[in-house]
């Protein structure tokens, strides 16, 4: 529940990732739009774009690639 990152959008610099939504719903920032999301949605995040999501009982899973590593990925404003 919450918000993810808690301030600023995240970014990863290398990896394409989608997440795919097993339960709860939520809501995605990305490109200056919001996304509503449910179960059984999935939701494309291409590499260097910044995004945030904010949820309630959001369980997910990630795919990503290449692989992920946190030394690609940082918060900005």
């Amino acid at each position: 529940n919450g918000r993810y990152p808690k301030l600023g959008q995240g970014l990863n610099q290398k990896c394409d990732l989608i997440y795919y939504i097993i339960s709860g719903n939520g809501k995605i920032n990305y490109q200056n739009k919001n996304q509503l999301l449910k179960k059984g949605d999935a939701f494309f995040i291409q590499q260097g774009r910044p995004y945030s999501i904010q949820a309630k009982n959001l369980f997910i899973t990630i795919i990503s690639q290449p692989a992920w590593n946190l030394k690609q990925y940082k918060i900005i404003d």
